[in-house]
């Protein structure tokens, strides 16, 4: 009985590690994000992943670009604080007009084990998510837009009703 009581308890001594969650500080923050495609795969986030990310600073400052892949497009800045008197580093974004709509003045932080993302609420998106990471080339040859294959000529329709009434069209000898 106590042997099974002093197992489980080193067992979770050991284990408490890797499946507590990481308790962020300012300098965990600060650091380039890009789309997450984990959270909603698709073409839609493939889109989003290669037209936005962000980067925010030491020196406080929140730079949000618009992008065509590897292109900077337009670049929104503005500054960042950190609000007291929670546990994790809760983000403001202070940002001159104009502002791109997936920017938000609060976005929302969550966390995972290893890792956290932020969600902006896009009025034109809905929830848009970032994670930390540098943005690398999805896959060059790969297009947004799916090729349609169409089926082989068809008859015309005239010509299919006919068959069809005629195929359809059996005595059955009583």
């Amino acid at each position: 009985m106590w042997l099974a009581i002093i197992g489980l308890v080193s067992v979770s001594v050991i284990i408490g590690p890797f499946i507590s969650l990481k308790t962020l500080k300012r300098n965990d923050i600060y650091g380039q994000y890009i789309i997450d495609r984990k959270k909603i795969p698709g073409m839609q986030s493939n889109w989003q992943y290669d037209h936005f990310r962000f980067e925010i600073t030491k020196e406080n400052e929140f730079i949000f670009y618009q992008t065509e892949k590897d292109k900077i497009v337009k670049v929104y800045k503005g500054k960042i604080k950190f609000l007291e008197g929670y546990v994790e580093p809760r983000l403001v974004i202070q940002i001159d007009s104009p502002r791109h709509h997936i920017i938000n003045d609060k976005p929302t932080l969550y966390r995972n084990i290893w890792t956290f993302y932020y969600v902006f609420k896009s009025p034109k998106f809905g929830n848009v998510f970032f994670t930390k990471g540098r943005w690398k080339p999805i896959n060059p040859e790969k297009k947004y837009v799916k090729s349609i294959h169409l089926p082989p000529k068809l008859p015309h329709l005239s010509t299919l009703i006919k068959s069809t009434y005629v195929a359809t069209r059996t005595y059955v000898p009583i």
